[in-house]
């Protein structure tokens, strides 16, 4: 590999522009993914060539390619971090609230005024059962 005088580079180039890994419209990720298939699918022609593998000529393309819709297949169209970071904020918010943040307190549906065992006047909270003096 290290002699060989070819452009490799170049030739990845090629490979990430077939249309086996070409995403029209895709984002970061997509391409990025599809990328490294295209890589995968150059370095088994490669050593297809050099007679490392016993592979026919276009067969770790076709693998890559195969593997390259597989994956796309499986995680669907778009960017997967956008999600990804939203489900781990509603995911945060919802353990702090629930670990740190005592319930709710919600306004008597109906007070009820009364005297309490010193004489004093009561004002009841109907969700709790607590008293609170009167104002």
């Amino acid at each position: 590999l290290t002699r060989d005088k070819r452009d490799l580079p170049d030739w990845l180039e090629q490979f990430k522009a077939d249309e086996l890994f070409n995403v029209v419209d895709g984002e970061g990720q997509e391409k990025r993914a599809a990328a490294r298939f295209a890589l995968f699918g150059l370095a088994g022609e490669l050593a297809s060539e050099y007679g490392i593998t016993g592979w026919e000529v276009g067969a770790a393309t076709g693998a890559a390619a195969l593997a390259f819709n597989l994956w796309h297949g499986a995680r669907g169209k778009g960017n997967d971090e956008r999600r990804q970071i939203s489900e781990r904020v509603r995911d945060t918010l919802i353990a702090m609230a629930t670990a740190d943040f005592p319930p709710p307190i919600t306004a008597p549906t109906r007070p009820w005024s009364g005297t309490g065992p010193d004489g004093g006047v009561k004002v009841l909270r109907a969700r709790s059962g607590s008293s609170l003096p009167a104002p």
